[in-house]
């Protein structure tokens, strides 16, 4: 009876499959090429489903197939994907995504998501429906593995992070990793340690950055890019050390920009913090920081890290007597509007607990303080793409002005910031 009933579950499956593809004369084309593939891709669920091995191959993947689990395992410069006829999960170094679509077999032919794949090898991918043609693009000029050696795993008596360098033994990583350590070493690429004297060269009072040197010359570092350069759909690629695991490396693209953000899909996780954003010619663009439950990643642009002076030599001790004594109002704001909504965002200030937001209706009037619907107290929280959000209620023009609030003590207010629809 279990083996009818299985039987009868497998032909549901394939009608429904079944009905769900379709071909429609599909190219791919790889950097401007067509690749030429066994099978016709062909869409599923609007998703373009191609041969498994003429893609993976293309983008210059090892495959292996194991057709007892009905498994995919692709390889290369340190990404290891699998992924399984039938499931919607997929492993990446380790962690678990979600496909829009599963794999499955057509004709004797392993299928897998052009897009899923692509962008995960850091590619950027582009669908043309007129044409009925993908564009994958991965211009990329650099190896991952050559990068990593430029990568180092920060641990100090209080937390564990991640860094990168940016010059002969300067070392780029946030400031929280370094938090009220007292004793740090450095983990490199192939597992040597260095416990020796570190300084604190430079730090931002605003932005989570810290530069650090250490005596140990001779290290590769990156050179630095133009973070401005950066657009949606840019191929990135972030190396750190999620959850401790030494120079994890995972690939996306960019998302979205804001003041002194970049958001990327490169999924980072704790332990990530410190870590390099790379661009496709392997120049570090940025600093991986933080994420939100959106599968937003976000990172710092490297050219605020360009712009931070090194004319400081303090120890260990002499940074964590004097962190913290200085809190600053937020500096960077953009105001849009979307959905019949005014957003105001602004550069999350390192350290906040959170905001106090004033309104006034005159540049140099009374300004109001605003209570927080969401919470029924004055506290507002930074958030990705918006940090405080206005009904538009027709014509609109106001000033608002924000204060950083942490640890209970309260910034001086912002300059003002004037929100205007409708004039």
């Amino acid at each position: 009876m279990k083996k009818i009933k299985g039987l009868i579950i497998a032909i549901f499956t394939v009608l429904i499959m079944s009905i769900s593809v379709y071909a429609n004369n599909i190219t791919v084309r790889l950097n401007g090429t067509p690749i030429e593939f066994s099978q016709s891709p062909v869409i599923m669920n609007d998703r373009v489903m191609v041969p498994m091995r003429g893609i993976f191959e293309s983008l210059g993947y090892s495959v292996e197939w194991n057709p007892s689990n009905k498994s995919i395992t692709a390889q290369k410069s340190g990404i290891v994907i699998q992924l399984r006829i039938g499931s919607m999960l997929s492993d990446i170094n380790g962690e678990k995504y979600t496909l829009d679509s599963p794999p499955f077999l057509l004709n004797g032919t392993t299928m897998v998501p052009v897009r899923f794949i692509s962008e995960q090898s850091g590619s950027t991918v582009t669908w043309s429906p007129e044409e009925q043609t993908v564009f994958i693009s991965n211009d990329y000029s650099f190896s991952v593995t050559e990068a990593s050696k430029a990568v180092v795993q920060i641990n100090t008596n209080t937390s564990q992070g991640s860094g990168f360098f940016i010059g002969d033994g300067l070392i780029a990583t946030n400031r929280h990793v370094i938090k009220n350590a007292t004793d740090l070493s450095v983990v490199f690429s192939d597992y040597s340690i260095y416990d020796g004297d570190v300084t604190v060269v430079g730090y931002d009072d605003i932005s989570d950055i810290a530069i650090l040197k250490i005596n140990k010359t001779g290290n590769p570092y990156f050179k630095m890019g133009n973070s401005d350069s950066l657009t949606v759909g840019s191929g990135v690629t972030a190396i750190g050390s999620p959850l401790g695991r030494l120079n994890i490396v995972t690939t996306g693209v960019v998302t979205g920009k804001m003041p002194s953000l970049i958001v990327s899909s490169a999924k980072i996780q704790q332990g990530s913090s410190g870590g390099v954003l790379i661009n496709s010619i392997g120049e570090a663009v940025g600093m991986t920081f933080s994420f939100d439950s959106g599968n937003n990643y976000f990172s710092i642009p490297i050219n605020d890290i360009k712009a931070v002076p090194l004319d400081k030599n303090l120890t260990l001790e002499q940074y964590k007597s004097i962190e913290g004594t200085y809190i600053a109002p937020p500096q960077l704001f953009d105001v849009y509007n979307e959905n019949g909504s005014i957003n105001l965002y602004w550069e999350n200030v390192y350290g906040a607990d959170g905001y106090y937001v004033y309104i006034s209706n005159t540049i140099n009037g009374e300004y109001t303080q605003t209570k927080n619907p969401n919470t029924g107290d004055y506290l507002w929280y930074w958030g990705y793409p918006k940090s405080f959000g206005l009904k538009n209620n027709g014509n609109v023009k106001l000033y608002v002005k924000v204060a950083t609030v942490r640890n209970g003590v309260v910034s001086v207010l912002s300059e003002p910031i004037e929100i205007k629809y409708g004039f």
